[in-house]
Order: C-alpha cells, then structure tokens, then sequence
C-alpha cells in the first residue's frame, strides 16, 4: 500500500466498539489496538515488543495503561512500556527499545479516525452531521472483498444507475448522461446533476427533477447531497482501507424536510443498494483500480468524475498503488 496513503485520516471503529475494552483493527495492511483510556481514545500498534502477542487481547488498568496478556508488560499512551511484571516494582530496568508505536487518534461522526503519519489534510467533510435540521441514521457496517479505490469510484459512476439499480436510483430506461457540472473544493472536487427518476418514496415527488451534488475527497471519501423541493437527503460513506483488496466501511444517512419512510424502511432501501453494488464491485478485475488512464476505456461525458478521481489518487499515491 502507497505511503502517501498512510498521511491521511481513515476510519478505524465505531466509538461504540470500544465499550468492551481494546478492539483489533487493521487498517493500511497495519494491525492497530485501538482503545480508551479515561475520556481519550487512542492506539498503538497491535503486537507486544517482547514476544509478539497481540496487545488486543489485554486490558487497560485502572491508570488508562494498556496491559499485555501474555506477561503483563503495561504500556502507556504514548506506547512506552511502564512496567514489567517480572521486574521488582522498585528496581525496574525497562529497555528503552521497549515501546510499540503510537498512531494520531481523532473522532468524528461516532467514529474513530487514525493517521499513521502527520495527516496532510483534515478529517473528511460531514457538515450535515452537525445539522440538527437532519435525521441522521446509521443503515449499516460491511466489509468488502474490494479495494477502497474500486468502492469509490463505484460510488460516483452515475451511468451505471438505471442498470444496477432500476426503479431505485434511476428509471431503467434513463441511460443517457448529460455533461456534468464539475468544480473544484478546497477539499478536491464536487461534481452535480439533476434527475426526474429517482425513486420518489425516498427522494422528493414522482417525476420531480432534483439536484444531486456529490463531494470528493482523496483519497477515499465522497459525500452526496439530493436536492428537491419538500426533502434534502445526504449519504456519507466512511471507508476503512483494510488492505490492498479489502474495504470496510459505514454509511450514512441523513433527511432534512419530509420524511414519509421509517427508519426501518430507510435502512432496508440502502442496504438493497449496497448488496446490488457488491455483487458487482467484489468481481471486477483487475482487483486494483487501474491508475494509468490508458489501461481502460473510458467516456468523456459520462466517466468524466471518474476520471477526474483517477488522475488525483494517481497524484497522491502514484504507481505505487496501482
């Protein structure tokens, strides 16, 4: 996995996960203990110095220290070892060697954020969570067979809409894609388009055009924004970069205005649309997205976002990733 990768926030947990002491996680092919201590939620790297066991196993003592389970080396928050058991308490000679790696920690959205190195941007955007004037919901969690990159991109492919998802995001006979209206953020790009056949249960009336805005963020964050005139409707996507083939993420939705569906109901749509999107995204190939334009073919107009996100994740992460 690229380096350059490793100097941005990524979602590690959900807070909730922490209720039951130190989670494993792994993000970036890099195994991580993420766990609290007092108020404060922090991580290290998942595997004791002295004889490799992961740290996730362990607990935390009543001083927010983490303790291995294997021979009780404690370590603190900064992932210095304080005490070894073996050792008498007044006479403790601990290596300075003895010490695990300790990654940047921030929370946002009910999740939490890891940075493995100095993060070259911030957090990913979510205003809308912040908005009380939307009821924000929380449809679900998965883990994909797939890269972070190829979910992305799937994400913001608006043609593949009325195949995929007919009668839901897009009348089935409404392939055609007008120009995109593209601009650029201070975060990287946003991209918009109207629409008259989105399902109208969930998204404002039938036949209604509405605005759909979406958000990018490099290297694996969008956010969209359907507009109509009775409801305002956001999906957020936090995605979790397991591994070089292997994404996890959680989704958001939040509605502002009319709101005709149960939470329940809300929740089951999107699932439906996930599951309709897995099938597809966990068997393309190659399992990488390709980050040399030339190794696809691709549509002026209607891969014209996708595009755009291939040439600034190629500008972030380079050869390395693909």
């Amino acid at each position: 996995m690229s380096n350059a990768l490793r100097q941005y926030w990524h979602p590690v947990a959900a807070v909730e996960e922490l209720d039951g002491g130190p989670i494993k996680t792994t993000l970036l092919d890099e195994d991580l203990v993420v766990f609290r201590s007092g108020s404060e939620i922090h991580a290290l790297q998942d595997l004791c110095i002295h004889r490799g066991t992961p740290l996730s196993l362990g607990s935390v003592n009543a001083d927010g220290c983490l303790v291995c389970p294997y021979h009780g080396w404690t370590y603190d928050t900064s992932g210095k070892c304080v005490h070894i058991p073996s050792q008498p308490p007044d006479r403790q000679r601990i290596p300075s060697q003895a010490r695990v790696p300790a990654y940047r920690t921030a929370e946002h959205y009910g999740l939490v954020y890891v940075a493995l190195e100095e993060p070259v941007a911030p957090v990913p955007d979510f205003p809308e969570y912040y908005d009380d004037g939307f009821h924000m919901i929380r449809p679900g969690e998965w883990t994909w067979n797939a890269s972070a990159a190829r979910f992305v991109e799937n994400a913001i492919d608006t043609s593949h809409l009325p195949i995929v998802h007919p009668g839901l995001l897009a009348d089935p006979s409404a392939t055609v894609i007008a120009p995109f209206d593209m601009e650029e953020t201070d975060r990287g790009y946003a991209f918009s388009a109207r629409r008259h056949d989105v399902d109208e249960a969930m998204f404002g009336d039938a036949d209604e055009l509405v605005t759909q805005k979406t958000w990018v963020e490099i290297p694996f964050s969008w956010r969209l924004l359907i507009t109509a005139e009775s409801q305002s409707t956001v999906v957020f996507i936090a995605n979790q970069p397991i591994s070089l083939k292997k994404v996890r993420f959680w989704e958001y939705v939040g509605i502002k205005g009319r709101q005709d569906q149960t939470d329940e109901e809300i929740t089951a749509f999107h699932q439906k649309v996930i599951e309709q999107d897995r099938h597809i995204v966990e068997n393309q190939r190659p399992e990488m997205l390709p980050l040399d334009i030339t190794a696809e073919l691709h549509l002026r107009v209607a891969d014209e976002p996708a595009l755009e996100y291939r040439r600034r994740l190629a500008a972030v992460a380079g050869a390395e990733y693909a």
